[in-house]
């Protein structure tokens, strides 16, 4: 049995060597063995190791799996503790080991050494195994967290790079310029939120004398979130031209939207037309918050005639509605994110004071109008973050 304190420091930095060398976890525990075997006359010995804090055995000498599944290791090992008396240990009762060291990271268990026939030793190679063992698990931590430190940083990067293309999806569905032809004035303005979302807005010329607008706002943030409203606006815009019916369109798009989500998310809309020749605005509101509708200076909300796209396998029954609209006529559609944005001491801005802020300034030009929402929004939000992205759209029939 070596007790030399000379040949005890050469085992040490043969072990430690073998760490260098980056011997696998398996040749760490074998290097571990020999000198239990062949130094401390240790005939046999198990390692269980924790993983969430379930041991299970990760080396074993004795051939004795079997039989140790029957033993009481998950509560005795819960009663170890980092300062215990290691030779306290002996006697305990789980044959065919006489002797447990267990290994811990302050105080958190890694694993426990169970020795056989251990009876000869005392104190010292107690602790001179255990300090072996600290050192085999220390390498091994430092090993998985060097690992783990690679995968989170792989990660990190894989997502910063579905971040982006999130993020330039998410500006593409917003127009760089809008048509304002036809006596129609126009304008929209976007705020977002930390993460990457999928709110959209759009306003085009379909056909001559026919302009289509839509206000849209996906569930759930993320790449999978701006993704599927990259594809709702790029079905708008195509369907737009071919389908005039409003119902009929919010049907295909609604089983667009279940082919591609799956049930996973679904998107509240309002989509409208305007006739310019005949002064006609039809719209469905499909789950979305209600626009305001200003006409003669006096506000009717517009609410949902259908539920969102994508709740349901089919669209329940809905009428679009249709109104001619007078001269001045003011449209404000606009996302959730406006009416739930919070100020620091967690007051909501809400629709009654968005209703009051658009009644009140409806009479300018819209760029303006939009000018005034934002200033209003930023003024209430000072700088507590935006809980959702803020998306606004704002039209003048003259």
């Amino acid at each position: 049995m070596v007790r030399n304190p000379q040949q005890r420091l050469q085992i040490v930095l043969q072990v430690t060597k073998a760490i260098q060398d980056n011997y696998s976890r398996s040749q760490l525990l074998k290097v571990l063995e020999s000198v239990l075997r062949n130094h401390l006359g240790i005939e046999g010995f198990a390692v269980y190791s924790l993983r969430n804090q379930q041991p299970y055995l990760e080396y074993d000498t004795c051939n004795l799996a079997a039989e140790l599944q029957g033993l009481p290791l998950a509560d005795y090992l819960r009663r170890l503790e980092p300062d215990e008396d290691l030779v306290a240990l002996l006697g305990e009762d789980l044959w065919p080991f006489d002797l447990v060291i267990p290994v811990f990271h302050k105080t958190t268990l890694l694993a426990a050494l169970l020795l056989k026939n251990a009876n000869g030793l005392d104190a010292d190679d107690a602790n001179f195994i255990l300090s072996l063992a600290n050192i085999l698990y220390v390498s091994f931590e430092n090993k998985f967290m060097a690992r783990e430190y690679a995968r989170q940083r792989s990660e990190q990067a894989a997502l910063s790079r579905q971040l982006e293309v999130a993020a330039a999806l998410q500006r593409q569905l917003f127009p760089e310029e809008m048509s304002s032809g036809g006596g129609v004035e126009v304008d929209g303005f976007f705020r977002t939120h930390a993460e990457v979302g999928g709110d959209y807005y759009d306003f085009f010329q379909a056909h001559p004398h026919q302009y289509m607008m839509c206000m849209a706002d996906v569930s759930g943030k993320g790449v999978d979130a701006a993704f599927l409203m990259s594809n709702f606006q790029a079905n708008f815009r195509t369907l737009s031209v071919y389908e005039s019916d409003l119902l009929k369109l919010a049907t295909i798009l609604n089983t667009k939207v279940n082919d591609l989500a799956k049930g996973e998310k679904f998107i509240t809309c309002f989509i409208g037309r305007y006739d310019t020749a005949t002064r006609t605005f039809d719209y469905l509101n499909c789950g979305h918050n209600a626009p305001m509708l200003l006409v003669q200076g006096k506000m009717q909300l517009l609410p949902a005639n259908t539920v969102g796209l994508g709740m349901f396998d089919e669209l329940p029954p809905a009428t679009p509605q249709s109104a001619v609209l007078p001269s001045q006529t003011v449209l404000v559609c606009y996302t959730d994110g406006a009416t739930d944005l919070e100020s620091p001491e967690g007051l909501r801005f809400g629709e009654a004071a968005l209703h009051e802020l658009i009644q009140d300034n409806h009479n300018l030009a819209i760029k303006d109008l939009n000018s005034v929402v934002v200033r209003k929004l930023e003024q209430f939000r000072q700088d507590f973050p935006y809980r959702d992205d803020i998306a606004f759209l704002a039209c003048r029939f003259n």
